[in-house]
């Protein structure tokens, strides 16, 4: 995995969610790219793509599809502010989206399940920008500004693009569902005065790991031995 990793101890941690008797959030692993990287440097994807805002209209409350450069998911943008460059964004200055101003969100519906959801975050401040990953009605994965904050380091202080804040964070990152969980919609929120301001929403399929593919086989291999074994116990 490409940047600086660091993971989220569960978002949720199922263990100590199974003895506190409430529902296990998912088991994701976020990473951090480093200083002035804009785009994923992960590998081992069946399926990538990217949205940058660039060919989009910019104004308040957008709605949109986008097939993220051509792949074959879909998301649905809805209630979506997309700027073009200023002080907090975008990358290579170019447009990005927001959600400006207190009490206010905006959401991404995919048509199918992902594993793999990529973001640049830019001009992270105030204190007030959160972020959900949904599967269905139920909450997957939820993190606070302090949690986004806490991928952050003294390199990240300060945007990489000429002309925009040095006094604010900027970073990639990378949240990535495992043991099989998925997530197929995302809301961006703010809950100040300020903004969540963000570029290059990234989603991604993620080959599963060959550990996971030896317990497959495995299983596989299991149900095969079972099988075999009704079927002598029948003959007999």
């Amino acid at each position: 995995v490409g940047g600086l990793m660091k993971t989220v101890h569960a978002l949720g941690a199922v263990a100590l969610a199974a003895m506190l008797g409430v529902p296990a959030t998912a088991a994701v692993v976020v990473t951090i790219e480093n200083p002035g990287v804009s785009n994923t440097t992960q590998t081992g994807f069946s399926e990538l793509g990217v949205e940058t805002f660039d060919n989009r209209a910019t104004g308040v409350n957008q709605s949109f599809t986008s097939d993220f450069g051509g792949t074959s998911y879909e998301g649905d943008y809805t209630g979506v502010q997309v700027w073009d460059n200023g002080n907090w964004g975008g990358v290579n200055n170019t447009n990005y989206a927001v959600a400006l101003g207190a009490n206010t969100s905006y959401t991404i519906q995919l048509n199918k399940s992902a594993n793999y959801f990529g973001y640049y975050q830019l001009a992270l401040s105030g204190g007030n920008n959160d972020l959900e990953f949904w599967s269905g009605d139920s909450l997957v994965a939820a993190l606070s500004y302090g949690d986004i904050l806490s991928y952050m380091t003294p390199g990240h202080l300060g945007s990489p693009y000429s002309g925009q804040t040095q006094s604010e964070y900027f970073g990639f990152l990378n949240f990535n569902f495992t043991n099989g969980d998925s997530y197929d919609r995302v809301v961006f929120s703010n809950t100040g005065s300020d903004g969540f301001e963000s570029d290059n929403h990234t989603i991604g399929s993620l080959v599963p790991e060959p550990a996971t593919w030896a317990m497959l086989i495995l299983g596989f291999g299991l149900v095969g031995m079972v099988a075999r074994r009704r079927t002598r116990i029948a003959i007999a």
